[in-house]
Order: C-alpha cells, then structure tokens, then sequence
C-alpha cells in the first residue's frame, strides 16, 4: 500500500469513529437532572459510563467551542473521544445538578446509584443490543462498583476498575475526599470485572501492592480478571497526572479495556 493510498485509509477510518462530543441533561431523581457528556462511534459494539476521580465533578458545562470538559486531563475525563474511536459509546459523568461534587460519601450511595441508572437506561435506549460497562479511575471507581452492586439486573453488564483507591486515610477529614472501592459491597456485583492498575502508581491512596488482592472479594461476580500495566511517564503530580492517570500511553490502555470488553463477548 503506497503512502497516499494509507494516509486515505487512516482518514476515512478516522471520519467512520468521529462524533461530537455533546452535553445531556437527564432527570435522575425527584428535582435532579445527572449531567455527562455524550459521544458516539458510528457502529459501537458497547457503551460505557465513565467515572473520573477525585471530587467527580469534571466541569461539563459551557459552549463546543469553549469545550464541554474543563477538567480533562485525567484518564477518563478526557477519555470521550479515546473511548468513541475504540468503538464504544462514552458518557463521560459529571456532578448531580444537587451537588457540587461526588465526596463525602456520596458516591456509595443510593442517591448516586440512581443517578447511575438514569445514565444507564439513556444509553440501552441508544443502543438496546449493546452491552454497557461502568468504568471508573481512582476515586472512580468506588462509583462503578457501588453502581453495579447496588443496581442488580438493572444494572451494567460488566465494570471496570482502574487506578482504584484503595488506601483509607486515618484523617477523618480527608477520608471525605478519599473514596475507597472496597466501600462498596463487592460480593453483590454479580457480572464480569476487570481491575488495570499501573505497576508504578505513585498516588499514596492507590498503590498498586495490594489490588491483586482484591480478585477474591468479588465472590460472585463470573469473571474477574487483573491487568498490570506499565510504561507511560512519571509526573511530580502523582495522583492527577504520570502513571496514576497512565500519562502517555492513555490510547493504549483505553485499548486494552475495549478489547477485554469485547473479549466477554455478552450479547443482549
């Protein structure tokens, strides 16, 4: 294939996955309405609710043409269009229109589950045959794993736990701002789990030592599978950016969730 032909085929293979990045509001609860921003592949065969750490809130408001993501450095975040190229519909979740964050407890409640499910329904209702995953980074993913357990049958068809906090601070104060995974109730996610953790990870509350560990406390979920990554680079910022967030190699990890997605092969 000459040079001409392959510069063709990457663009009109680039014009088959891109989509606009959009901005939804949805009532999730009585007064509420779940804000996430929305991407989709021209022929998905899944779709996922991202879930990015820290406080949750990722700042999806404004124009396109200022962006919708003000807060899209992180893995997830950021992670629309990385997502959409891959083949699988984004919804990239914000804060509840009641709250101006995810902390204090918030993401392991039945509040936010809710709000999950509302998400949920919007994208079967998109794509009704496609299996939908939650996936969630750090503080993230107490978010996914709290969905899944909480939501049952009505729930995702698989979740995806990566980067995940699982250090409790002594600090009652920061332990607010510090959502650990385990503090959802891992023996009721009854569908297949993927837990990617980077080998190196410097973020003082998600140290990679422990996460293999992890496998066994999902008694009943069918599959359980364990991704050590490595390579990317290293940030003084360690919790938000280097290989907490997989600084530098994001296309490739985002790479291998879609694959171990479509690897499950669950059809609707």
């Amino acid at each position: 294939m000459n040079k001409v032909c392959l510069l063709a085929c990457l663009f009109i293979s680039s014009l088959a996955y891109s989509q606009d990045i959009s901005f939804h509001k949805i009532p999730s609860r009585e007064g509420v309405t779940q804000g996430f921003l929305y991407s989709a592949p021209a022929q998905p065969f899944a779709s996922a609710v991202l879930f990015q750490g820290g406080s949750g809130s990722i700042g999806a408001s404004g124009t396109k043409e200022k962006g919708w993501a003000r807060r899209d450095e992180g893995f997830l975040s950021g992670g629309a269009t990385r997502f959409v190229s891959n083949g699988i519909t984004a919804a990239v979740i914000d804060n509840p229109s009641d709250r101006g964050d995810l902390n204090n407890g918030f993401r392991s409640s039945v509040e936010h589950s809710r709000d999950i499910a509302t998400v949920i329904s919007f994208l079967r209702k998109q794509s009704p045959l496609n299996p939908i995953c939650l996936i969630g980074t750090s503080n993230g993913s107490l978010s996914a794993a709290s969905g899944a357990a909480f939501l049952g049958e009505q729930g995702p068809d698989c979740i995806v736990l990566t980067s995940s906090t699982n250090i409790k601070p002594e600090s009652s104060i920061v332990q607010k701002y510090a959502h650990v995974f385990t503090d959802a109730d891992l023996a009721k996610i009854k569908v297949p789990v993927l837990i990617l953790h980077h080998k190196y990870d410097k973020c003082k509350h998600t140290p990679f030592e422990p996460m293999a560990g992890y496998i066994s406390a999902f008694k009943n979920s069918p599959k359980v599978d364990f991704t050590a990554v490595e390579g990317g680079q290293d940030h003084a910022d360690s919790c938000n950016r280097g290989f907490h967030q997989f600084l530098g190699i994001e296309g490739q990890v985002t790479q291998q969730i879609a694959e171990w997605i479509k690897s499950l092969k669950i059809t609707k």
